[in-house]
C-alpha cells in the first residue's frame, strides 16, 4: 500500500512510498483509511522543525477516518465494515494518574500515531453516524480539540465574549464550538498570513 512516510530527520525526508499492508495482533483492528487530514504539526514534521520526539519511519497522518477491514480475535465490541473516526492516543500506559482518572491523553507514556508509533487500538475508536462523509469524519480530532478547550476547560456561557488566539484549523473549530455555546462576540486574532483564514471566520461569525 501507499503512505506518506517520514523516513529520516532531516528536512524534507518524507515521501510518498510503498509500505507492507500492516498485520495486526489479536487486540487490534485494522482500518482502510477513507480521508485523512494534514495537520500543521505534518507540516512541521516535513521541515524537521517540531519540538516533540519522533521516531522514523512513521507513517504520517493523525486526523482520519475508514473502514475496518479485520478484527482481532480479542477485539470484541467491533465488526468489519464499520465507519470509525480515530483519536491519537494509540498507546497509554493504562496506569498513571492521569489513565485511570479518564484523562489518558495527558499520559506521560502516551505515544501518538504519526509521530511514535504505527496503528491503532480498539478504544480511541468511534463509529462515524450515518450520513457524514470520511471528509467530514477525519476533522473528528480537531474539532475535539476545540471542544476540549471550549466546553470542558473554558465552560463558556451564553453571552460571553471569547477571544481566539490563531485562525488555523483549530481557531475555526474553536470559532464553531464558541458560536454553538452561545457566546456573545467572538474576537478572532491573527497575522498578515491569516488574510484569507480571517475572512472565513467574518463568515462564521468572528
Amino acid at each position: 500500500m501507499r503512505a506518506v512516510v517520514k523516513y529520516g530527520h532531516q528536512p524534507g525526508n518524507v515521501a510518498v512510498q510503498e509500505v507492507p499492508e500492516p498485520t495486526i495482533t489479536p487486540e487490534q483492528v485494522l482500518v482502510e483509511v477513507g480521508a485523512v487530514g494534514v495537520c500543521g504539526s505534518d507540516i512541521h514534521l516535513w521541515h524537521e522543525n517540531q519540538s516533540w520526539a519522533i521516531q522514523c519511519p512513521v507513517i504520517l497522518g493523525h486526523e482520519w477516518a475508514g473502514t475496518i477491514v479485520e478484527v482481532g480475535e480479542n477485539v470484541a465490541g467491533w465488526t468489519v465494515g464499520e465507519r470509525v473516526a480515530v483519536e491519537t492516543a494509540a498507546f497509554v500506559c493504562g496506569q498513571c494518574t492521569y489513565c485511570l482518572t479518564g484523562a489518558y491523553h495527558m499520559c506521560p507514556h502516551r505515544k501518538g500515531y504519526g509521530n511514535l508509533i504505527d496503528g491503532v487500538r480498539p478504544g480511541i475508536l468511534h463509529r462515524i453516524p450515518r450520513g457524514v462523509s470520511f471528509e467530514h469524519a477525519a476533522l473528528t480530532e480537531p474539532a475535539c480539540v476545540a471542544t476540549q478547550a471550549l466546553t470542558v476547560n473554558s465552560r463558556i456561557k451564553p453571552g460571553d465574549t471569547v477571544v481566539i488566539q490563531g485562525a488555523g484549523t483549530i481557531g475555526i473549530m474553536a470559532l464553531q464550538i464558541a458560536r454553538i455555546s452561545g457566546a456573545g462576540a467572538i474576537i478572532m486574532l491573527g497575522t498578515d498570513v491569516d488574510t484569507q483564514r480571517m475572512e472565513v471566520a467574518q463568515e462564521l461569525g468572528a
